[in-house]
């Protein structure tokens, strides 16, 4: 048992607090049972955040103190021994029969007494997405997103939150923090009429620029330079000096939550974290120095007012895009795939991902793209399903691919020699296509925003598409 300071910061960088924290070395921790605990996905508060948008929802923001000591006594006491200067009338040992932070069972233990808790208020909670939470009654709709400590909630009725936070608050100690301004390191600013909301990470990004010596970088028009080379590096090169995993992680948590601009060419260079030369360095740096120029941008939600309730209900309105790159890893001649998924217009998930097999021809890349993507817009579509009575889903949702091979392939049961060889995990588009769940049609190359995710695009290109996907300028 030991104890840990920490100094707290807002939103905007400056000193908020300062923390003293008891904890217990959990890497000395050697009898525990179950250890994971779900937290709420980067996609799922894009969806709550969307959702208040376009619904005039209004946005709140809990956090509760010391957490992971509110929850429930557990079954089994802890034994351990305190750190020097923390004995108690000189004794070196004690028992902890509640959990603490540095315990493998505390998250679990925390979350299971949170969704406990959120259920007797009468949330019901999404099956497919377990920190994702509704509240539905004749006045009120509610959604919650819970990771681990922090709530991002939007709701629609002022009179239940204020019972909502009275009741959280005997319960547990919490903190109202008044309209979500911060969460997770995600600044979130509404526009004054409501209609609209902007994602951004501006201090992570300038947290990022002096960590690494950047601060005086030149700008860059595009993270990722149209020539590079994806050749495998020689087993006996000697990697240079440089934190390049660490920068690494900082940028995909940048490309995950609020720069999907920036996300292929991070994912590019990630393959090269074990074995890399002073070239993947240089383009790594110039990620960052793309993001000099652009330190203000980030996702933009806005309102679509094509769309509205009907009889009470929220209508699901989802689209999906994909593309391929065919065999663009010169060093295991694979394809990288990447989408779009939007709700409302408004980007609600992408990804950039090099397949884990050869395709032998661009129809097979973008089949296999297809099928891929599909589990993003399936999962969403799972969540308006758990909520029947909140959400309408269209019969058929709209599914945009540029390859009409590809789509002659899903669209019929064809086997021949250009199909006949592909893994049958890939024929799942087959599966959602004969249960009249998606429409697939095509969409001209130059029309098509996943391009962004599939290789480097000229200045030009990128600017378009950047300004389609993010809303932002």
């Amino acid at each position: 048992l030991m104890v840990v300071f920490n100094v707290k910061r807002d939103f905007l960088g400056f000193l908020d607090r300062y923390k003293c924290r008891i904890v217990v070395m959990g890497n000395e921790e050697v009898d525990y049972d179950k250890y994971f605990s779900p937290t709420a996905q980067v996609d799922s508060f894009h969806f709550l955040t969307i959702l208040a948008a376009q619904f005039g929802l209004e946005t709140t923001h809990c956090d509760v103190g010391n957490a992971f000591l509110h929850s429930d006594k557990r079954e089994k006491p802890v034994y351990c021994k305190f750190a020097p200067g923390m004995e108690v009338d000189g004794c070196k040992y004690g028992i902890i029969r509640t959990s603490v932070y540095g315990m493998h069972e505390a998250s679990l233990s925390w979350y299971e007494t949170s969704h406990a808790f959120l259920v007797s208020l009468g949330f019901r909670r999404s099956k497919v997405e377990p920190c994702l939470y509704v509240f539905r009654d004749a006045r009120t709709l509610a959604f919650i997103a819970v990771a681990v400590d922090d709530y991002a909630i939007a709701h629609n009725n002022r009179d239940w939150y204020a019972k909502f936070f009275k009741a959280f608050s005997a319960r547990f100690t919490v903190k109202d923090l008044g309209s979500l301004k911060l969460y997770l390191g995600v600044h979130v600013e509404w526009s004054e009429d409501k209609q609209e909301v902007s994602l951004t990470q501006e201090r992570s990004i300038q947290d990022i620029l002096e960590r690494f010596g950047m601060k005086d970088c030149k700008p860059a028009s595009t993270p990722h330079e149209l020539g590079f080379d994806t050749s495998a590096v020689s087993s006996t090169n000697i990697s240079p000096g440089f934190p390049y995993l660490s920068l690494i992680g900082a940028l995909l948590w940048l490309a995950r939550n609020t720069r999907p601009d920036i996300m292929q060419a991070v994912i590019e260079l990630s393959r090269f974290s074990k074995n890399f030369t002073s070239y993947h360095v240089e383009c790594l740096k110039r990620v960052v120095r793309y993001l000099k120029g652009t330190p203000k941008m980030g996702l933009v939600f806005r309102r679509d007012p094509s769309v509205g309730m009907i009889d009470n209900k929220l209508p699901l309105s989802l689209k999906l895009f994909t593309d391929s790159d065919w065999a663009r890893c010169k060093a295991t001649r694979r394809s990288t795939g990447g989408y779009v998924l939007s709700l409302y217009g408004c980007l609600l998930s992408a990804a950039s991902k090099r397949f884990p097999t050869v395709a032998l021809s661009t129809m097979e890349a973008e089949y296999m793209t297809l099928s891929e993507a599909l589990r993003s817009l399936m999962h969403f579509r799972n969540i308006a399903k758990d909520f029947s009575d909140i959400f309408i889903i269209p019969d058929k949702l709209p599914v945009l691919c540029d390859n009409q091979s590809a789509i002659f392939v899903a669209d019929n049961l064809v086997n021949n020699s250009r199909s006949k060889h592909i893994d049958i995990r890939y024929h799942y588009i087959r599966e959602i296509i004969q249960e009249k769940l998606i429409e697939l049609s095509h969409v001209p190359s130059e029309l098509n925003v996943a391009d962004i995710f599939t290789k480097p695009l000229t200045t030009d290109v990128f600017n378009r598409l950047r300004k389609e996907i993010m809303l932002n300028d």
